[in-house]
């Protein structure tokens, strides 16, 4: 009998995927272009709707193809072969390996800020030893999960939901203890003359990329849905509910980011969650939150660990020359591809930081996002039978809105990021040359 996963397990695993460094680590970035309260929470909101409408639009593409594989399976079966495995390659190579790395980087450091209290004192505190710096936890968190998830399929989602829980328990604490703090920045929320130059300002569209990358798990669940009981049922009220939730949080728990801690002090950092915990709690207990974060990260690293190899999975079994991605173990874990995730991550860790990835991966996602949501107007001419269903799911209206975003995010981030879009550009065309490489498709 086949192991499926269960409404909870798709829950726990979509809002571990979208609650993870990205909302801990990019307000830093956003305010150094934006000074004005509601433009940043803006910035919140309008990702929630983005992943809102991205999730009822892949809600529609997961009935219409019930196959593991989110993207790839998606644009292969829409457009071709060669444009699907251009999103199976980008999730390989950057979509699940470098947000992992990112999150246990951060893992790491936060970890460190606990075991070395020293770092309170003085940032710039080194270890003598390697198995007591930040770098060491990085890797042994990643392979630590990485074991777990080979051992067990069942156990790891298992561990999932008991982490997705702790996860919220502890943002929700972040956001009432910040809500009832008396520290009060003074920040102003007024939708005036400087919110809407704000919001009509080419830094709050690149600061969408950091937003979008905080929000990017929204489709995890599409990566799996070939191991989703009741998958018709089950994927669409998972992916709605999960983006609802989690929009909530992220902007009430920015809210109580701005209102506790001064811009000026966030401003180009990323220790976000520190500085809240210095300026809510006292140096005295910024070891506690460090830990709590820790237990946060935790969570994001093993969710991407579990969704990221099932792409992995599907192109091996359409591909010949890479058949031993989808190689299986006696616990119906696709542990080779698992394994090949865990050491780019690694190779990640070793060679790059987090800061130089984040608009490229944004970008890139955005592109595959639209590229697939565009492909709901081709079904719609190739099988008028999922007519009665889409338009349950506010077809065309909600493509579109979702088009018309995407589309002015990807031509600001080709105007005013061009070295970091033509990055991902390339790696996209690196994916399609692999392709053409490996090509034919399956046994003859």
């Amino acid at each position: 009998m086949k192991i499926k996963f269960t409404r909870g397990h798709v829950f726990s695993i979509l809002i571990a995927n979208m609650i993870g460094t990205g909302v801990f680590t990019t307000l830093g970035y956003q305010v150094m272009g934006i000074s004005s309260g509601f433009a940043l929470l803006m910035l919140w909101v309008l990702g929630g709707l983005i992943a809102f409408l991205g999730s009822m639009c892949y809600a529609m593409l997961g009935i219409a193809f019930p196959r593991s594989g989110g993207e790839y399976n998606y644009l292969s079966q829409i457009y071709g072969s060669g444009l699907g495995f251009v999103a199976g390659w980008v999730s390989l190579v950057i979509g699940f390996a470098a947000p992992i790395a990112a999150a246990s980087f951060a893992f790491g450091d936060y970890l460190n800020k606990f075991i070395n209290p020293e770092v309170f004192i003085n940032p710039d505190f080194q270890s003598n030893h390697f198995y007591n710096t930040p770098l060491f936890s990085s890797i042994l968190l990643i392979l630590i999960l990485t074991l777990l998830n080979i051992f067990n399929k069942k156990i790891g989602a298992d561990f999932q939901k008991i982490f997705t829980v702790i996860k919220v328990v502890i943002i929700l604490a972040l956001i009432v203890i910040g809500l009832y703090s008396t520290n009060n920045t003074n920040i102003s929320y007024a939708w005036n003359a400087d919110a809407l130059n704000s919001i009509l300002s080419p830094a709050f569209f690149i600061a969408m990329f950091f937003v979008a990358y905080s929000y990017s798990g929204w489709n995890a669940a599409c990566y799996i849905s070939g191991e989703i009981q009741d998958v018709e049922r089950t994927l669409p009220k998972s992916l709605i509910s999960s983006t609802l939730f989690v929009t909530i949080l992220y902007v009430l728990l920015n809210y109580v980011f701005l209102k506790i801690v001064p811009i000026s002090e966030m401003s180009g950092g990323m220790d976000i969650g520190y500085l809240f915990a210095n300026k809510a709690f006292g140096v005295s207990v910024g070891g506690i939150m460090a830990l709590a974060i820790c237990v946060l990260l935790i969570s994001t690293t093993n969710s991407m660990i579990i969704v990221g190899p099932r792409v992995s999975l599907v192109m091996g079994e359409d591909y010949k020359r890479l058949r031993f991605l989808s190689i299986l173990n006696n616990r119906e874990v696709p542990y080779v591809a698992i394994l090949i995730q865990s050491i780019i991550a690694i190779i990640y860790l070793l060679t790059s930081t987090f800061e130089s990835l984040l608009i490229f991966i944004g970008f890139v996602l955005s592109l595959i996002s639209f590229l697939t949501v565009l492909g709901l107007f081709l079904i719609k001419t190739k099988d008028q039978v999922l007519i009665a269903k889409f338009k349950s799911f506010g077809y065309p209206i909600v493509p579109a809105l979702f088009l018309l975003i995407n589309f002015t995010m990807l031509v600001y981030g080709l105007i005013y990021k061009p070295q970091e879009s033509i990055f991902g550009l390339l790696i996209c065309i690196i994916g399609y040359l692999v392709y053409m490489f490996i090509s034919p498709k399956k046994d003859d």
